[in-house]
């Protein structure tokens, strides 16, 4: 999943650069990378609390899949 977020986790916003959600542990942590990270490790396998997810996710995705839609 594809998702809108916050360039940056340290000031108030909520879009601006697209990650990609790898996972959601059952502790309620969401897991980013963040490609457009110019640092080699900073923007990967980031893990962010739920909580901090909402705060800076636009609610815009994109959801790539493996299968093709069925025609209506």
């Amino acid at each position: 999943l594809i998702v809108s977020i916050a360039p940056t986790f340290n000031v108030p916003a909520r879009t601006g650069h697209l990650a990609v959600l790898t996972g959601i542990t059952q502790s309620g942590h969401v897991h980013l990378h963040r490609p457009s990270s110019q640092h080699l490790t900073e923007g990967r396998n980031l893990h962010l609390d739920m909580g901090a997810f909402w705060e800076h996710f636009s609610g815009r995705t994109i959801h790539i899949s493996g299968h093709s839609p069925t025609p209506a």
